[in-house]
């Protein structure tokens, strides 16, 4: 992790923290903490973290544009690479998104975390002409809204949108980012 600092990797290694430096800079520590986890994930030794279906990254996705789209591209990388009952989230001081899979999802929201509404569904790298949801104020697909406009980073995406009941249905042949924004009155950490 090239950008920690000294301070932070003298507390980790005291706590019996294995440090890994890797000389690459051509990938994030992000990157690098996800491929560790695909490695340790792999270790025959160790079949409890094989069975570890979810990672949850918390950190400021709130914060630097390019950083914010780094950690979304780690998020896509992963979504492709890891197997399929193991998801990633990312966890900010307002908001939670991960990669939906392309065949049918549900998601189900939970009112003590999010607010019930600011919730989104972007095309990160490709466009997506089969989008249908259920669930949503402005649902999408061909009841819903004119099927003759995709899902495509720079023509239409859905965001500001507002979930109506428990569980969001989501039916997409490609990967799609859902964004969900989180309660102001609970804390995962930092100040706002």
């Amino acid at each position: 992790m090239d950008s920690s600092s000294e301070v932070a990797l003298s507390y980790f290694r005291a706590l019996g923290t294995e440090i890994v430096s890797e000389g690459d800079q051509d990938s994030t520590d992000l990157d690098k903490s996800l491929n560790a986890v695909i490695r340790l994930s792999s270790r025959d030794s160790d079949p409890a973290l094989k069975k570890k279906e979810h990672v949850v990254v918390l950190g400021d996705f709130d914060g630097r544009l390019d950083h914010i789209l780094g950690i979304l591209h780690a998020a896509a990388r992963v979504t492709r690479e890891w197997p399929e009952h193991r998801q990633l989230y990312v966890v900010g001081r307002s908001s939670i998104a991960f990669f939906l899979r392309p065949g049918i999802t549900e998601i189900e929201t939970n009112p003590a975390l999010e607010t019930g509404g600011g919730c989104g569904l972007i095309p990160l790298g490709t466009e997506c002409t089969d989008c249908t949801t259920t669930g949503l104020k402005w649902n999408l697909g061909a009841e819903n809204c004119n099927k003759t406009t995709p899902l495509r980073f720079g023509d239409f995406i859905s965001t500001s949108n507002r979930t109506v009941g428990g569980v969001v249905s989501v039916e997409t042949g490609v990967p799609l980012l859902w964004t969900s924004e989180l309660r102001k009155d609970i804390s995962l950490g930092g100040t706002h």
